[in-house]
């Protein structure tokens, strides 16, 4: 069998532990940006496993366009940089890359082959 990376290979002990690690401080810098002002209540640092992401509040795609429209483009939800903005129907704005695999397309073609090709 092929597989993209060797994160796909890991156990899981290993993935578990490479979340407990990285979601605590992704949580914390998410904190920190405008659009999150709701995960200001939370103890970030107690959510570390997947089991634990569903204290999380979930963003409404109509909280999202309110968002947008009241801070433009992405809502204060975009921490990072950007090239482009791709507008999509609602509308609702979604930050873009001009690099060699933005929406990490190489690794869904590996996962289910001959069903991302254009028809």
């Amino acid at each position: 069998m092929t597989f993209y990376d060797a994160l796909e290979t890991r156990s899981a002990d290993a993935r578990a532990a490479s979340l407990a690690e990285c979601l605590p401080a992704l949580l914390t810098h998410a904190q920190g940006l405008a659009g999150y002002e709701h995960l200001a209540q939370l103890d970030l640092s107690s959510i570390a496993s997947a089991d634990d992401l569903v204290r999380l509040p979930v963003l409404r795609k109509s909280e999202l366009g309110a968002a947008q429209k009241r801070l433009p483009p992405f809502g204060g939800y975009s921490g990072g940089e950007f090239d482009y903005a791709f507008q999509s129907p609602g509308p609702l704005y979604e930050p873009g890359r001009n690099s060699h695999d933005w929406w990490p397309v190489r690794q869904k073609r590996m996962i289910a082959p001959g069903r991302l090709e254009r028809r």
